[in-house]
């Protein structure tokens, strides 16, 4: 695990752990447009991948990181801003 990946996990866990009361309210107000910003980050990460010629298994790595990265980039910026 990179350092990046083990400081964003470190924050939100804290921001989850100190919130905890408030998580079902943040996820009506942010859930779907986290999950949108996710989704669209991973359908143009598989097609940018697909056109770049790579094989299958990296077309999924990349898939799959530009997703957790966009969408743990949206918890963050989400999350600040319930501050």
């Amino acid at each position: 695990m990179a350092i990046i990946d083990l400081f964003f996990s470190l924050i939100i866990a804290g921001v989850l752990l100190r919130e905890r009361a408030n998580i079902a309210d943040f996820f009506l107000q942010v859930g779907a447009a986290t999950f949108a910003l996710m989704l669209i980050s991973m359908l143009l990460g598989y097609g940018l991948a697909a056109l770049g010629g790579f094989d299958r298994r990296s077309t999924t790595a990349i898939t799959l990181e530009v997703g957790i990265q966009n969408g743990r980039l949206a918890i963050t910026i989400a999350s600040a801003s319930s501050f």
